[in-house]
This record gives structure tokens, sequence and C-alpha cells, in this order.
């Protein structure tokens, strides 16, 4: 065998060699021009088109009366479900032997199967009313894709509060997930938040007091180390002995340097406070956390749906890997898009009381939407569409009932409007690209919202190299 120290010598002396040939060449015939052929090869390449993948979403299921000091939680019956989709979709019940009352309802998984190159567009949400002694309000939120990654900027487990974690996993293999819970005082250690299993086919509650009791302001990181959950927070208020609201929250927009929270919707009059000087979640407020290690920089502005002024802008400092709450006493009767700029990514969202205290609501941050999407608008009191441009161009967007003449709506550069829209009706929108979008419902004893979130991209064309 050649060493490695030959083969160096023995090519040197051949480069040697033809140098030498190349001096004696110039000699005898001066300076000849040499054109040396090019010759150029593509490498040989495969397009492979993956099939597109049929759409799943998950709804959380009906609303939970927590147990006692923690025990078993009992489904409470009366959910309502409506679905938009390019196709009746399969329902899927998920179990969970750990809740009582299975037999009201569960979490469902629903389901589109595929018929061509084409994804097909599905969307589901939930609403449900509660008059119990422990639990009252009025609920509505999205059914969505089970995800890898999730944000839930909503609960508290302060005296009066209760908050469940629900993980629902649709797929055919367990999920492994890990729960890391925010505060004001930071990152919270909780011990068994750490290799979560939820078994394939079903859903796992998790009651928030067990893993962190006392956090008055927390946000969650939901994360899996394999398969994907649907991640939601049910978080309930009790005063004294008077319930006083109920919402169920999903996931908020991953962490950026813009956050747009469309359609927070302020009632006629602010809910009453005990104290100016203590915490109140009663108080408007905006929820952020900065995940990294650097301190942010935020300025908040603010859009006014209907068309007309706003408030002026506010700016914070935001200390990094802690909760901080920023009262918005500013905000009139209306509703409006809230805006975050940051010079570090931030996750947020907005808390809203009715005006008597029985009923809360939480806004999340939302994301384009899209070029295409369907909208299923569950039941409930005064639905209403809330978009929100973040392009440089007026949107024309549409809205297509299943029944009914289509809806134009121009959304301005930069600005927002609400549409109503009814109850327990689906629709295509269209013209959105730049749009981000949420729904809302308000009473005077109900509030309620969801975010339209964007579907997972579709398969895409991939080229592949054979060795």
């Amino acid at each position: 065998m050649v060493s490695s120290r030959s083969i160096a010598t023995v090519s040197g002396r051949i480069v040697a060699g033809i140098a030498g040939v190349g001096v004696v060449g110039l000699v005898a015939f001066g300076f000849t021009r040499v054109t040396i052929p090019t010759i150029t090869a593509s490498a040989p390449s495969v397009q492979v088109h993956p099939s597109a993948a049929a759409q799943t979403r998950v709804c959380s299921g009906p609303l939970l009366q927590p147990g006692e000091s923690g025990g078993q939680a009992t489904v409470i019956g009366g959910v309502q479900t409506a679905t938009s989709a390019d196709t009746d979709p399969s329902v899927t019940p998920l179990t969970n032997p750990e809740l009582s009352g299975t037999e009201a309802g569960s979490a469902e998984a629903l389901r589109i199967p595929v018929a061509g190159s084409q994804t097909p567009l599905l969307a589901g949400s939930q609403s449900q009313q509660a008059g119990l002694a422990g639990l009252s309000g009025f609920a509505a939120s999205a059914c969505a894709e089970p995800v890898a990654d999730a944000w839930l900027v909503a609960g508290s487990t302060a005296t009066g509060r209760t908050s469940l974690i629900t993980l629902a996993n649709p797929g055919t293999a367990d999920a492994n997930v890990v729960l890391e819970i925010f505060g004001d005082n930071g990152r919270v250690e909780a011990p068994g938040a750490d290799g979560i299993i939820v078994r394939a086919g079903s859903q796992k509650v998790v009651s928030l007091a067990s893993l962190a009791p006392g956090l008055e302001k927390p946000i969650i990181h939901v994360s899996t180390r394999g398969g994907h959950v649907f991640a939601s927070v049910q978080q309930s208020s009790v005063r004294g002995l008077t319930p006083s609201g109920v919402e169920v929250a999903g996931p908020s927009a991953p962490p950026a340097l813009s956050q747009y929270i469309p359609g927070v919707v302020i009632p006629d009059t602010p809910a009453e406070l005990e104290s100016d000087d203590t915490y109140d979640d009663r108080a408007t407020a905006l929820r952020l956390m900065v995940p990294g290690t650097t301190d942010a920089k935020v300025t908040i502005s603010f859009v006014n749906e209907a068309g007309g002024s706003a408030p002026m802008s506010l700016e914070a400092t935001v200390p990094a890997g802690v909760v901080h709450e920023i009262f918005l006493a500013n905000l009139p009767a209306g509703s409006f898009g809230v805006r975050v700029e940051s010079d570090q990514p931030v996750v947020g969202g907005v808390r809203v009381t009715t005006t008597n205290g029985a009923d809360f609501a939480w806004f999340a941050s939302s994301s384009k939407i899209g070029n295409s999407a369907r909208l299923a608008i569950a039941p409930g009191e005064n639905p209403r569409l809330h978009l929100g441009n973040r392009g440089d161009a007026d949107a024309r967007v549409t809205l297509t009932p299943v029944e009914g003449d289509p809806i134009e709506v121009t959304v301005p550069a930069g600005g927002g409007a609400v549409v109503p829209v009814t109850a327990g009706a689906g629709y295509v929108m269209s013209g959105t690209g730049d749009v981000l979008a949420s729904v809302s419902y308000a009473g005077p004893s109900a509030l309620s919202s969801f975010a339209v979130q964007p579907a997972n991209p579709g398969s895409s064309t991939v080229t592949v190299y054979p060795r």
C-alpha cells in the first residue's frame, strides 16, 4: 500500500513534470494561447412529490368541574361543536380514564382524509355555557392541530382560581410532554412537569396547582420529546362563594419580535376593582414574557377596529424570563387590535373581564392565516370576526358562507376590521395573506375569544440526489 506521504511526493513530481513541459512549449512556440475545453455535468436528481397529509383538528371537549382538593375532575355535559370542512370529517373520541362523567362527552379528533394532491381545509370550534354553584360562565375555543411546541398565556392558581391543563394526543404513538411553567419570579421548579406521558388516542388533564400553587400570572411552555399534542388551559374563578367566570384558552403565537392580538373586546364600563393598590385579575391587562435571557424594550400600540381614533402607545421594559403584566386602563369601550413590537422575542395575551365581573376572556396573539382558510363559528352570543392586516397594502378579504352571499371586507394596511358572523355557521376565508384573525363572543355576563391560527404548512416538492 502506498503511504499518504508517497502519494503526495508522486503528485508533486507529476505537477513538476507538467510545469517543465509547459516551459519547453513556451520556448519552442512562443506565447501561443491554448483553449481548454470546459466540461460541466449536473448531478442526477429526482423530484419527489409527497402526498398531501390528512388534516386533523383536536377539540378540547366539555368543561370540567375541578375536583375537591385536587381530586378527580368531572365532565360537564352541554358542549356544542361547529365544523367547516371540504367534506364531512370523521369524529374520534379521545379517552380519559382519569375523569368522571365521561359519558357526558370527551375531547375529540376531527379528521379529513386526502383525496388527490390538494390539502383539504378543515376548521372546528366549541362553546359551552356553565351555571353551576362552583363553575359559571361562557367559554369558546378553537379546535386546532396537534403540535410539538406551544405557549399558553393564561391561567392562575391564586386563591379562588383553578387552572387545568389539557393535553390531547390523537396520534397512534404515545407523546412525552414537558411543561415549563413561568411566573413573576421566573421559571418554577415543578417536579412532575417533565416526562408526562399522554397515551395514543387519549387526553390527559394536569392541575396547574399541583405543579405551581399560588401562581397569579403563569405562562406555560408545552413541548414534546416525541409525538404531537393539542394543549389548552381551562381557567375558572370563584370570588368568595360566587363563581366569576370560566375560559378555555388555546395556544398563543410562538415567541417573536412582533405580536398582534386581534379583537380585544372592551366592555362599556370596566369591572370594578377591589383596590388600586393590590393585584386584581379583573383589570384589563396584557400578559407578556421574554423567554430569552435579555430584557426587552417593548412598544404597545392599539388599532381601533371600528376605524376611529385609538389610545396613545405605551412603552415598557419587560424583564427576561419572568411574567409581566401591563394594565391597559386607557382602553375605551370597543374592539381593538393590540400590537407589541419588541427588540427581543416575546409571547403575550390580553385578559378582559365583563362589567359585572361574572365572566372573563383571554385574547391570544395569532399568526398570519395564509391565503385561504376555513372558519367555524360555535354557538354563542354576538359572535364577531376580527381581522388585523400586517401588510403594507389594503387587504380585500372574502367570507363565503355555506349558505348565502359572500361578504367582502376591506382591511386597511396596518389596520383592522370587525365583521358580525352567524353562530353555528361555517365560512371560507380568502384574500387573507397578511391578515390575522380571531372570533369573539360578548354579552352582559358572557365573554370569550379564540384565535384563528394558521394550519401547518402542507407538503412541498423535495429534490433527492441519489448516490
